[in-house]
């Protein structure tokens, strides 16, 4: 039975996007969250996945349908790798992105 919900909740996303309204005059702001590979990334060296690389191309994929549908898009953060300021943005500074975009 829970299969068979999370089909149905995928068809009615797919479907949506497919339906979906014009986006333009809107300003998204889409968080990958934090990046780099640190203490704080989930790491499952098993399936060669890393929490914030998954986040980012998710976002990626999200950025480029937002888009689409003509929405002005940002990305508070657009790498990953190894740590640093620059791949590792803080919650105020993701936060101050969609602010001075005026994000709806």
């Amino acid at each position: 039975m829970k299969i068979t919900m999370k089909i149905l909740i995928a068809f009615t996303v797919i479907v949506s996007f497919l339906n979906a309204q014009d986006l333009s005059g809107y300003k998204l702001c889409i968080d990958p969250g934090h990046g780099g590979h640190e203490s704080d990334d989930r790491n499952m060296t098993w399936a060669n996945f890393w929490e914030s690389e998954s986040n980012l191309s998710k976002a990626y994929f999200l950025d480029t349908l937002l888009k689409n549908m003509g929405a002005t898009v940002v990305l508070t953060r657009h790498y990953n790798g190894d740590s640093g300021s620059d791949n590792d943005p803080g919650l105020s500074e993701r936060a101050a992105v969609a602010n001075q975009m005026g994000a709806d």
